[in-house]
């Protein structure tokens, strides 16, 4: 069994239909940060991240999929899906059983 926060076949196969390639476990990581920051904070907080952590955030911006990081941080549409999905697999049911739809296992929890 994978570990939480580590790659799956399912998390790749969901970025390369997004973005057209594999991530790295590095990515995965910030992707729940990036995520955190976006919904709470608005602003990476440099004290928080590594220099290679900065290097990917610097390459997100330039994919244009975030931007204004050190302020209130935007993120695309297109980016957000696929950090929802990432962290989703990774984080969320990484280790549940998938042989029942969520939507059978208990009432008033949407697929």
């Amino acid at each position: 069994m994978v570990g939480r926060g580590n790659l799956t076949e399912k998390i790749q196969s969901i970025a390369k239909e997004a973005i057209g390639r594999e991530i790295s476990v590095k990515e995965l990581r910030l992707m729940a940060y990036v995520q955190y920051v976006a919904m709470n904070e608005r602003a990476i907080d440099k004290r928080k991240i590594n220099e290679e952590e900065e290097d990917i955030l610097i390459d997100w911006t330039s994919q244009g999929w975030i931007s204004h990081i050190d302020e209130k941080m935007e993120v695309s549409k297109k980016f957000w899906d696929l950090i929802s999905d990432c962290v989703y697999e990774a984080y969320v049911i990484f280790d549940l059983s998938l042989a029942v739809p969520p939507s059978q296992k208990g009432e008033g929890i949407p697929a």
